[in-house]
């Protein structure tokens, strides 16, 4: 056949309209794939509407690099504050699943804690952004997602699939037939509350106390130790370090003004750091130390604030020497920096 007869051909003539075909297909492909394309800001405006059934203003958290984004069984990807309710958005990545991990959208829910500062509270909603490899990822229904948020709690570590490394049933197992895949969303729901309790609370800066001409620190936990300036009446949240036997106490200590002169409203005992059950029961009643000034203690410690000897006569020498040596060493501490408090803002939290 010549060149001439062969594009003349039958054959010719069916390339030609295959190779059109062929065209017509690649250009529709490609524009209609600049319409099905979800860019990545359309994604995130669905999983908002899917969580608060209305649009809501958020604003992205941009810089995590100083915040604690990895844990043992999540990661957190992204976060956000919803400055509509003070609430935040959390993005996370939960491991466990049954084939690898999976991604969540979790609404956490904050509020007011006794002295003031901003807490998580428990989960208003979660919704699952991502999940290869998970294969009963579908059973996972929205009623199930409901229920693990309702179960969520402050300090509570949910388990509403199978307990870590085992098929056994966790504690607040929720039954979807994929346990593993609501082990990892279990785990998306504690990272991101941790997290975000964590990005509350702050970050001190190390020598904020110290460079501010705060006293009397020895005892004191730094980097746990807040306080909140509300028209003159200064709330406290003391960590202290602990004293040989006796552990870390947690308090929440109220200082005000009586006739011009700093003095304690009152102590409250969040946490007891006593080794037994017996020591608490000795310990000095905190509310011994209402209307106490700073005069009360240093008579009682001297002016380094020492521990006195066991049995030595003093108001805490009650049989818990070490752990009412805490509380007073902390109720000094409020007393001491107390006009410190009201010049100086405190500098941590980010809520």
């Amino acid at each position: 056949m010549t060149v001439k007869g062969f594009f003349k051909s039958t054959a010719f003539k069916c390339i030609i309209t295959l190779l059109a075909i062929l065209l017509v297909c690649g250009v529709f492909l490609t524009v209609a794939n600049g319409f099905l394309q979800v860019s990545e800001e359309e994604r995130f405006d669905r999983a908002i509407k899917k969580l608060y059934g209305k649009d809501v203003t958020v604003e992205r958290i941009e810089d995590l690099s100083d915040q604690k984004t990895s844990f043992d069984y999540s990661d957190i990807l992204e976060a956000y504050k919803v400055t509509d309710d003070g609430n935040y958005l959390i993005k996370a990545e939960g491991k466990e699943g049954f084939g690898g991990t999976v991604t969540c959208w979790v609404v956490v829910e904050t509020g007011d804690g006794e002295n003031g500062a901003k807490v998580v509270t428990g989960v208003k909603k979660i919704a699952i952004e991502k999940a290869s490899g998970e294969s009963y990822i579908g059973n996972v229904t929205e009623d199930a997602l409901n229920r693990l948020a309702e179960l969520a709690a402050p300090g509570k570590e949910i388990e509403g699939g199978y307990k870590h490394g085992s098929r056994e049933d966790g504690d607040d197992k929720i039954p979807t037939g994929a346990s593993f895949s609501m082990r990892a969303i279990s785990n998306c729901v504690n990272g991101a509350m941790e997290f975000t309790q964590n990005y509350l609370a702050g970050i001190v800066p190390p020598d904020f106390y110290p460079d501010n001409g705060f006293i009397y620190l020895d005892l004191i936990n730094k980097d746990e130790t807040s306080y909140v300036n509300n028209d003159g009446v200064v709330t406290y949240s003391i960590t202290t370090m602990g004293y040989k036997q006796a552990g870390a106490f947690v308090l929440t200590i109220e200082v005000g003004e009586t006739d011009g002169v700093a003095a304690i409203n009152s102590v409250t005992l969040v946490t007891s750091g006593s080794t037994a059950e017996r020591y608490n029961e000795n310990m000095y009643d905190v509310s011994n130390y209402n209307g106490k000034y700073l005069q009360y203690f240093t008579d009682m410690l001297g002016e380094d604030l020492a521990c006195p000897e066991r049995n030595s006569g003093k108001d805490i020498s009650t049989g818990a020497t070490y752990s009412n040596y805490n509380i007073a060493y902390a109720c000094a501490f409020a007393l001491a920096n107390y006009q410190k408090c009201l010049e100086i803002p405190f500098e941590g939290g980010n809520a």
